[in-house]
């Protein structure tokens, strides 16, 4: 036992000095402050140039950038490349507060700003708050989701103050070596509708759907094809065992589950894109990771009201249904379903509340405030900015019109329906206490089918059970103060499904979730 806990401790130092090392982007992303980012073009007619190449690049596939000074918080850099980015987000936005795409190393080989090679700047297209990329890209770090970092930057061109962005980390070989620790596998884009339906070997047919970001000259689409294939015809019963082999099934269920939650529905689960699939080498599998969440918070509403958003069906897949293989075949598997249907819990316990995620918009709201008032090419009114933080508001016509959710009335009406769906499931009410996380207490593994450990080195607990959703004791065994504590159960004989296992400590009862599978 001892070796176990000697060989645990060394894996957590180790696993503590290289989180605590530097990575590329950290002083950049990980900022409080809003960054000043001013660019200068030589050329008197850069608007006409950077809005001729994007035409250009939509319609033959290959963007080419210009050529610009950049000055990040007083830090210069020559040569690098600008273009104009995105769809809705370009084609729709009324002023020329476009989006834009920096690439540090396109003009010098090796030029990277913070370690980073590229970033993007966002304009918070249809978001009056400028939050809602914020809130959802900060929210999946929180839960462990994979996703590009984002900051605030002012933006001046050619001395003219350009408005607040979103500054978004690149999806490219910086930030897979830095996730995953390799940068070499094959990274897709699911654009522009990549539905993961089957359409046969032949990687042709998949080339309108998706975009292959990396390693082009190889140009090998057989390990999509085999995660398509496993996707649609492994059939129910072998759905879970071949699927577990060829993504990472926790990583796609945490992005479903935030995508829900926020009613994110410019995405794989609405209209079928805006999102990569990194294959990792040393896992060999696939990793899903989000992309252009702007539109979180219900803003892409696929034909709904906002009451409707706010009350979505956990388990809401687009009709029809077999357009989505991935989400529909992962709903069908019962311990998939119980995995997702655990994360949602857990989200709206924690980061999905008003104890959270009120006083993050509220920090957000004094930090960039000043900036949004000053921004004269943005697409709302600075009363827009205002109302939306807390209400619903109603805007004239046009891209970005409409009804728009507020972000507060939404969290609050949103998780108090997710909470109703889940109590119907048998899971306890977040409305009336909030479970508390019993971070002493290590049970291994979770999931977990046969042999279940639980460890814990609190001294002051009195004693431990497992009970099931509706509070049924199904084991409990005394604590002796014999450190650590460590005790092995068989629960093979339990049914499959969602259990608590409770501790009590100085009279207070502390419970972390089991899944019996």
């Amino acid at each position: 036992m001892k070796n176990i806990v000697w060989a645990t401790s060394l894996v957590c130092f180790l696993l503590h000095n290289i989180s605590a090392q530097q990575a590329p982007g950290d002083n950049f992303f990980n900022s409080s402050n809003v960054h000043t980012i001013k660019l200068t073009f030589n050329q008197p007619s850069f608007w006409d140039s950077l809005t001729t190449y994007k035409q250009q690049g939509d319609l033959s596939g290959t963007y080419y950038y210009m050529v610009a000074k950049v000055e990040i918080d007083g830090n210069v850099l020559d040569s690098i490349g600008v273009r104009l980015k995105g769809n809705s987000s370009y084609n729709s936005y009324p002023t020329n507060k476009k989006p834009f795409k920096l690439d540090f190393n396109e003009y010098k080989s090796g030029q990277k700003y913070d370690g980073v090679k590229k970033m993007n700047l966002n304009n918070s297209f249809k978001d009056p708050t400028m939050m809602r990329e914020k809130l959802a890209y900060d929210f999946c770090r929180n839960v462990w989701i994979n996703s590009p970092r984002c900051t605030y930057a002012n933006l001046y061109i050619n001395n003219e103050n350009w408005g607040l962005y979103v500054a978004v980390e690149e999806i490219d070989a910086t930030f897979l070596k830095n996730r995953f620790s390799n940068k070499d596998g094959n990274l897709f884009k699911g654009d522009p509708q990549g539905s993961l339906q089957f359409f046969g070997y032949l990687a042709a047919s998949y080339y309108p759907k998706y975009e292959l970001k990396n390693n082009e000259t190889l140009n090998d689409w057989s390990d999509l094809i085999n995660l398509i294939d496993k996707i649609n015809n492994s059939g129910p019963t072998n759905y879970y065992n071949e699927m577990k082999n060829v993504l990472n099934m926790g990583s796609y269920i945490r992005n479903r589950a935030m995508n829900i939650l926020f009613a994110n529905l410019d995405s794989y689960d609405g209209s079928k894109h805006n999102y990569y699939l990194y294959h990792d080498t040393l896992g060999d599998r696939f990793e899903w990771l989000p992309w252009d969440v702007n539109e979180a918070f219900g803003n892409f509403n696929m034909g709904m009201t906002i009451p409707q958003l706010e009350c979505l069906d956990i388990f809401y897949i687009p009709n029809p249904q077999t357009n989505s293989p991935l989400a529909k075949n992962t709903l069908d598997n019962a311990a998939l379903k119980l995995e997702y249907t655990w994360h949602m819990n857990d989200f709206i316990q924690y980061y999905f509340s008003e104890n959270y995620l009120f006083p993050t918009i509220d920090s957000l709201y004094n930090k960039i405030k000043s900036y949004v008032y000053a921004d004269t090419k943005k697409m709302y009114t600075n009363q827009h900015f205002e109302d939306n933080i807390n209400q619903n508001i109603s805007v004239g016509g046009g891209p970005g019109g409409g009804n728009i959710a507020g972000l507060k009335s939404f969290i609050t009406n949103r998780r108090n329906c997710v909470n109703t769906q889940l109590m119907q499931l048998g899971y306890p009410n977040v409305s009336v206490t909030e479970i508390i996380a019993d971070n002493t207490l290590k049970i291994y593994p979770n999931p977990a089918n046969a042999l279940l450990t639980i460890e814990s080195e609190n001294s002051s607990i009195e004693n431990i059970e497992i009970t099931d959703c509706i509070g049924k004791v199904v084991f409990c065994f005394p604590f002796n103060d014999i450190q650590p504590y460590t005790h092995t159960v068989d629960i093979q004989t339990l049914r499959n499904g969602l259990y608590f296992v409770k501790t009590t400590s100085n009279g207070k009862i502390n419970t972390s979730k089991l899944i019996k599978f």
